[in-house]
C-alpha cells in the first residue's frame, strides 16, 4: 500500500443522518458546471478504452421465482410473488483521474463525463411522501421536494488526490439495511478483483460500520469520509458495481465467521423484534399478549451489539417484526425460518422478501391500517392467530420428527 503521510480527509461532523464539512456549509464560490453529459458505461470504455477498464468479477445469474404469503391490497407485492430474476455479473471499474462527487459518491470518468450507472439519485417525492412519518408535514419531504427544483447545478472546486481511491458510498448508506446489502457487498466485490486500495471513500461514524469494515480488514486509519458537495479526483477511481442483492448471503457467511459468532447449532427461539419510536403496534395489549401465547420473546435490537444480533437470528425457528432495518438480519437465518413481517399500509418496500428468497426463509407479509404521524400500525389480529395457529404447529412437527 502506497503511504501518503501529506494527504488528509478533510474533517467531518455527524448531525444525525447527515455528514458535514468546511464545503458543504460554504461552498467555494469559483466551482464547476455540473457536467452536461452522462453515458453509460459501455460508452466510456469506448471512448478512453486505455484510461476505463471494466473488470467482472463472477458471472451473471437467476434468483428462481419466489412465493409468499402476503395480506394487504398494496398490488406493489405482487401479490405475494417474486418472478424469476436474472442478475447480472458483478464487476469493477478502474478509471484513471476518476472523480467522486458527494456523500453518495457520483462518479464521473474523464473529460467529466457523468456516468448514468452512478448518476444522483433523484426522490419520488410521491413515494416519499408514503414511507416519510407524517408524510408532506415532514420537513424532509420538503427538503428532498427543493433538492428536486435545484437539483446540483454546480460542483465545488475539485480537491486532486494521489494513489487508488475505492469509491464505495451509496445512498442511504448510513442505514443498517443498505450498509449490510448493498455496501458490504461492494467491498466484496472489489475484494474479489484482486485490487487493493491505498483510500477507501466510504461511510465510518456508527459502531456497525465500523466494526464491520474491520472484520472485512479495511484499515480505519485509510478511510476517507465521503460529505454532501465533496468532489474528489484519485489518479486511480475504484468503482464496485451495485446489485442488489448479489453477495448479501456471502456476506452474511464471512460476517459469522470474521465475527467468530455461533450459529446456534440445534437451538431453536420465537423471537418478536419490536422498535421504540416509530411502526409500533397500536392494539399492543392484544398484539403481545397473542405472540406471548405462542412462546414469543420481545426484543429490541438497539440494546444488542452486532455479534449478538446475529446470534439471535441464526437462533430462531420464527420470526415476528414491526417492518424496519432490523429485519436485515433475516440474512443470518437458517433456511426454513418462518418470518412475519408487519408494515403500515402503503409503505410499497418488499426488500425483506427478497433477502428470505435468498436464504429459503418462509416470508409472510401482512399490512395493517396506519395510524398517526409516526405510522404506527394496528395490526390485524385475526391475521395473526391465524397464520401463528398454522405455522407453530407446523414448527412443533418438524421437531417431532
Amino acid at each position: 500500500m502506497v503511504a501518503h503521510s501529506k494527504i488528509q480527509p478533510q474533517r467531518t461532523f455527524r448531525w444525525g443522518k447527515y455528514v458535514l464539512a468546511r464545503d458543504s456549509i460554504l461552498p467555494s464560490l469559483r466551482t464547476e458546471k455540473l457536467p452536461g453529459h452522462w453515458c453509460t458505461i459501455a460508452e466510456l470504455v469506448a471512448r478512453f478504452p486505455t484510461q476505463v477498464v471494466q473488470q467482472y468479477v463472477g458471472s451473471a445469474h437467476q434468483l428462481p421465482e419466489y412465493r409468499y404469503y402476503y395480506s394487504g391490497i398494496d398490488e406493489a407485492y405482487y401479490g405475494g410473488f417474486l418472478p424469476a430474476t436474472t442478475i447480472p455479473a458483478d464487476y469493477l471499474l478502474r478509471i484513471e483521474g476518476g472523480r467522486s462527487f458527494g456523500r453518495h459518491c457520483v462518479i464521473f470518468g474523464p473529460e467529466a463525463n457523468g456516468l448514468t450507472e452512478f448518476a444522483y439519485q433523484k426522490t419520488t417525492l410521491s413515494i416519499l411522501q408514503d414511507v416519510l412519518p407524517g408524510g408532506r408535514l415532514n420537513p424532509r419531504y420538503w427538503k428532498h421536494a427543493l433538492q428536486s427544483m435545484l437539483h446540483q447545478k454546480r460542483l465545488t472546486a475539485v480537491r486532486r488526490w494521489p494513489g487508488t481511491v475505492a469509491a464505495l458510498n451509496a445512498p442511504s448508506s448510513h442505514n443498517y439495511f443498505h450498509w449490510m446489502a448493498e455496501i458490504l457487498p461492494r467491498l466484496v466485490t472489489l475484494q474479489k478483483s484482486g485490487l487493493t486500495p491505498d483510500w477507501y471513500l466510504v461511510d465510518a461514524y456508527t459502531p456497525f460500520q465500523l466494526q464491520t469494515l474491520e472484520a472485512f480488514g479495511v484499515p480505519l486509519e485509510r478511510i476517507i469520509q465521503p460529505y454532501a458537495c465533496m468532489h474528489l479526483e484519485a489518479e486511480l477511481l475504484l468503482v464496485p458495481s451495485r446489485n442488489f442483492p448479489n453477495s448479501c448471503r456471502e456476506v452474511a457467511v464471512e460476517l459469522m465467521q470474521r465475527l467468530g459468532t455461533n450459529p446456534g447449532n440445534g437451538a431453536s427461539a420465537r423471537i418478536f423484534i419490536n422498535r421504540r419510536e416509530s411502526r409500533l403496534p397500536v392494539n399492543a395489549v392484544e398484539f403481545k399478549r397473542v405472540l406471548h401465547r405462542f412462546g414469543f420473546e420481545e426484543h429490541f435490537l438497539e440494546d444488542y451489539s452486532l455479534p449478538q444480533q446475529i446470534e439471535l437470528f441464526t437462533q430462531a425457528e420464527a420470526v415476528v417484526a414491526m417492518h424496519g432495518a432490523g429485519l436485515t438480519n433475516l440474512m443470518f437465518c437458517k433456511p426454513g425460518t418462518f418470518v412475519l413481517e408487519l408494515m403500515p399500509a402503503g409503505r410499497r418496500q418488499p426488500c425483506y422478501p427478497i433477502l428470505s428468497s435468498l436464504g429459503g426463509l418462509r416470508h409472510h407479509l401482512v399490512t395493517g391500517d396506519r395510524r398517526g404521524f409516526h405510522q404506527d400500525i394496528y395490526v390485524p389480529l385475526e391475521v395473526v392467530v391465524r397464520l401463528l395457529d398454522d405455522e407453530m404447529g407446523k414448527c412443533l412437527n418438524r421437531v417431532a420428527a
